[in-house]
């Protein structure tokens, strides 16, 4: 998950400075709990139900 998270930020593509300010991107929920443009379920939710994700 890292690696996609900071592609925006890296090599060729070079699109933002911070790679949480990439608005097509999840990383800001996982990384500061902000909400996103489009709903995101976290992936221990998906995996383990609610009593892990937090």
């Amino acid at each position: 998950m890292d690696y996609i998270h900071h592609n925006p930020v890296r090599g060729k593509w070079n699109l933002v400075n911070d790679f949480v300010l990439y608005p097509h991107s999840s990383a800001a929920f996982y990384e500061l709990g902000t909400a996103c443009q489009f709903p995101i379920t976290h992936y221990a939710q998906i995996l383990y139900g609610d009593e892990k994700t937090t």
